[in-house]
């Protein structure tokens, strides 16, 4: 059996900062003008899509247990 616990609202708190900041550099890579920058900034909201919807599937996957 699976033990899975519930992410305390302190590390869902660290996910979301961590996501925003992720949405705020591929904000920052959209400016440069560089070749690469468009799959910087598509890999920085995928990242910023997965830190900000962790929690949630998480806890989720605790209830479905």
């Amino acid at each position: 059996m699976l033990a899975v616990s519930p992410i305390s609202p302190k590390l869902q708190t660290i996910f979301w900062i961590a996501a925003i900041a992720s949405y705020v550099f591929a904000a920052l890579a959209s400016i440069g003008d560089s070749g690469r920058k468009n799959t910087m900034t598509i890999g920085f909201i995928a990242l910023g899509l997965f830190l900000w919807h962790f929690p949630q599937m998480w806890n989720e996957l605790e209830s479905a247990w």
